[in-house]
């Protein structure tokens, strides 16, 4: 047996450093941030030039509601930037959004190129953002991270005011929202007895799909009126045969105001 060409194992192939220092990891950070923060912002295959331009990641069209939810990310005091009102830009359709844009990203220092909007199916304004390279990349990520730090802050609060209550969820920052996380039907019986104890039963069985629903049904009620949102939804999801998949019961998500707020009563329970 012939043993493989030198070349083939050299580290001049893929190694640990040399992608560390790509800018395929800026790519990775800024599509986990931009899906966390609820941007619909998609970052391609970064690509790499032979000239002077070097590493480039493109990052696809934008909607103008995406424009604006951006540039507000890239404005720390989340105020227009300056000008740009006096410019009577605000608002002023996908012309007026792309200089809103555009003003953020300067007034943040990112050197970010806004192209003509166009119209895509059903009507809707796309904006282009071209390509961009690892600084302006890196950046836009350390932007969109700092605009998340109330966001992260409710779930990291809201996930140890559980946790303290010994029930066993996950609650965590995706989307621009708090999700609740998911319940064991037992745990979804220990919630309720913090949130409302004339509500929860004495003792149940975990297996019973009317039980399962009557409590998703009962958590609706309580965490809505906990937490003052009236969107808010718990679904019971039986044992599932196909994935072995034990009862569960499926908590939705929160504003970051929602959040804190169900943080602060389940303290207060817990007194």
């Amino acid at each position: 047996m012939n043993a493989l060409p030198a070349s083939d194992l050299s580290a001049d192939l893929v190694t640990d450093s040399a992608y560390a220092n790509s800018i395929h990891p800026v790519a990775h950070r800024l599509t986990i941030l931009a899906r966390t923060a609820g941007l619909r912002l998609i970052v391609g295959s970064p690509r790499h030039d032979d000239d002077a331009a070097g590493e480039r990641l493109p990052l696809t069209a934008i909607s103008e509601a995406t424009a604006r939810d951006l540039a507000a990310c890239l404005t720390t005091d989340h105020q227009q930037p300056p000008g740009l009102a006096e410019a009577g830009l605000a608002g002023a359709g996908a012309d007026g959004v792309a200089a809103e844009l555009e003003a953020a990203a300067r007034a943040a220092g990112i050197g970010l190129e806004v192209g003509s909007a166009h119209t895509g199916p059903g009507g809707e304004r796309w904006l282009p953002l071209g390509e961009v390279d690892r600084a302006t990349a890196t950046a836009l990520a350390d932007r969109i991270e700092s605009s998340m730090a109330g966001l992260l802050h409710c779930a990291h609060l809201l996930q140890n005011a559980v946790r303290a209550a010994g029930i066993d969820t996950r609650a965590r920052a995706s989307g621009g929202v708090v999700a609740v996380g998911d319940l064991a039907v037992t745990d979804g019986l220990a919630l309720l007895r913090r949130l409302a104890p004339d509500a929860a039963p004495d003792d149940i069985d975990p297996d019973d799909p009317a039980t399962g629903q009557y409590l998703a049904d009962s958590l609706t009620t309580a965490i809505r009126a906990a937490s003052g949102s009236p969107g808010f939804e718990a679904l019971y999801a039986g044992f599932c045969r196909r994935c072995r998949c034990e009862p569960t019961l499926i908590l939705g998500s929160l504003e970051p105001e929602h959040a804190h707020t169900l943080t602060t009563q389940l303290s207060r329970a817990a007194r």
